[in-house]
């Protein structure tokens, strides 16, 4: 028998729209939650498999829509339903910008930007990638631009550079400021933004670069270009055929803009979507790219946080904003009646639900924080540096170096009598088991499972630890056995693990939520009318299990 779920509101969380790409059928939108397509009427999130983080940049071409981010490039050939990670030899680079060769159909030729390698080179319809920055004496490249005639430009931090040959070369063609956009104008001439707010042209193919005088407002920094069309932090600006003179069309910040095949322009500004039409511009619903990915159950109350999308509080029947919150969150943990949230100024904790904030530390980010009952509390800095420790609850704190060397704790928890921490190891791709229980002062490694990836989570009672493909289950004293509690499904992974002493909820990345009564040694899959793989973080506090999916979608039971 399914579960009765009940849908909150939806989330309307206005979150910056930096990526944009188009074609007959609809169009795609990306940010800092992933990607979401919209067919005329609505908005889809499209996220399966997707592994970036926040996505930069997007373009569809042929059957591909492949999306560049902080974590390297992703294609999908269903429209973005699922996606497959595309190998980078070198790396996993940010990507700031994707452009398609004027012969794709014959070379199959993709180039990339980035901020860490430079230049990045496909001939397979985007599969595989190489670095192709020869003579590219900066690997920060802002903007790329294959122009009409076939030449290669890209805008770097220490300025422009120029290839005649699909970025196998490159050849430094005027040395400036950082350039942030790129564009090509009806008339031929190619026009480069500065950081500064300058405009140069071209009127060469890009052999050489000229100051190009023109009227925008000295305020307006520049974001992005697109033929005639000039983003900026001031609105977006519509220019003449050469470029000199502008009258702004739209107010607010540009993160993004692109051109479909016919001309017609979409602009993603501040939070939407702004279409081009024959009667001027139209915004279209905001798109559900924020980065909202943690849950937490209160009662008959509701809290979601994101790393930059801040927290929202569901109450009475609406979902409000929380004001004060610390940003960027590298964590939100509740413990009894206060809730704690980590950010770049600190530890902060409130005893209102995150009404109100006081700093606790102030010493930067924390990754995982663990309390034991009587109110000592433990947790790892985000770079792995060092332990902290808190005998009163956060009043005070003490920090000792990390006894993993520079290895990142990836789950930590507390009982009354040990610490016990996930610990990922990349280079020999495992998570090891540790644990203590003097305090922190000595810590005792255990059990070792193989994993890829970074992914674990911790639950304090009983004690659990879910490692890729196994959960181990630790005993009624911290000198007993950790027992392996193997589901009966293959390829399982634990996200989270969620409940109290008397029943817990463990979600799978991909098989939805599983249930115990037991202590962890046995489970069962709990049915729920949801696309299961689609569920990001669950949560449990008073007979309610709340559920958070993509998009910002809440459900509890």
């Amino acid at each position: 028998m399914q579960t009765q779920l009940k849908a909150l509101p939806p989330l309307h969380v206005p979150s910056p729209v930096s990526a944009l790409a188009v074609d007959s059928s609809g169009f795609w939108a990306g940010g800092l939650g992933g990607i979401a397509y919209f067919d005329g009427s609505e908005w889809e999130t499209r996220v399966a498999g997707l592994t970036l983080s926040s996505i930069t940049t997007l373009i569809r071409v042929g059957r591909w829509l492949i999306a560049g981010g902080t974590d390297g490039i992703a294609r999908s050939e269903d429209g973005g339903v699922t996606w497959q990670p595309c190998p980078i030899k070198g790396g996993e680079p940010t990507i700031t910008a994707l452009v398609v060769s004027p012969k794709y159909e014959k070379d199959k030729t993709l180039i990339a930007a980035s901020l860490n390698m430079g230049t990045l080179r496909s001939s397979d319809e985007g599969q595989t990638w190489e670095v192709s920055a020869f003579a590219l004496e900066s690997y920060e490249v802002l903007a790329l631009l294959w122009t009409g005639d076939g030449a290669l430009i890209a805008g770097t931090t220490n300025g422009l550079y120029r290839s005649p040959n699909a970025g196998r070369a490159w050849r430094l063609s005027h040395d400036c400021d950082p350039v942030t956009a790129l564009t090509q104008l009806p008339d031929g001439g190619l026009l480069a933004a500065l950081e500064t707010g300058e405009l140069l042209i071209s009127t060469d193919k890009g052999d050489s670069w000229e100051a190009h005088e023109n009227d925008l407002p000295p305020e307006a920094e520049i974001t992005m270009l697109a033929g005639t069309l000039l983003g900026t932090s001031d609105g977006l600006y519509a220019g003449s055929a050469d470029g000199s003179t502008w009258s702004r069309v739209l107010e607010g910040t540009v993160f993004s803009l692109t051109l479909d095949p016919n001309g017609k322009a979409y602009a993603g500004v501040d939070g939407s979507v702004a279409a081009q039409t024959a009667a001027g511009w139209t915004e279209l619903p905001a798109p559900p790219i924020h980065d909202v990915r943690q849950v937490i159950a209160w009662g008959d109350d509701v809290l979601v946080a994101g790393r930059l999308s801040a927290m929202l509080k569901y109450h009475a029947g609406a979902w409000q904003p929380l004001s004060g919150v610390p940003l960027p969150l590298s964590l939100v943990l509740r413990q009894k009646d206060l809730l704690y949230a980590s950010g770049i100024d600190g530890l902060f904790v409130s005893s209102d639900q995150g009404a109100t904030w006081i700093k606790l530390w102030a010493e930067g980010y924390l990754s995982h924080l663990a309390f034991q009952p009587n109110g000592t509390g433990y947790g790892s800095r985000a770079d792995g540096s060092q332990l902290v420790r808190t005998p009163d609850a956060g009043v005070s704190w003490q920090t000792t170096p990390s006894p993993f060397g520079v290895l990142p704790v990836v789950a930590l928890a507390a009982t009354a009598d040990m610490i016990f921490a996930g610990v990922f190891d990349p280079r020999r791709r495992v998570i090891a088991l540790w644990r203590s229980t003097d305090g922190g002062q000595r810590w005792v490694p255990g059990a070792e499972v193989p994993a890829q990836w970074g992914i674990a989570a911790a639950f304090a009672n009983p004690p659990m630890l879910a490692l890729p493909n196994a959960l181990l289950v630790g005993g009624a004293t911290p000198n007993d056995a950790w027992t392996s509690a193997l589901f009966d499904r293959p390829g399982v992974q634990i996200r989270t693990i969620t409940g109290d002493s008397t029943v817990q909820y463990a979600l799978s990345l991909t098989q939805g939520v599983f249930e115990s009564r037991d202590g962890g040694q046995q489970w069962r899959h709990v049915p729920l009318d949801l696309p299961e793989d689609q569920i990001m973080h669950i949560s449990y506090d008073a007979g309610h299990l709340v559920l958070l999916l993509v998009g910002g979608r809440v459900f509890t039971t």
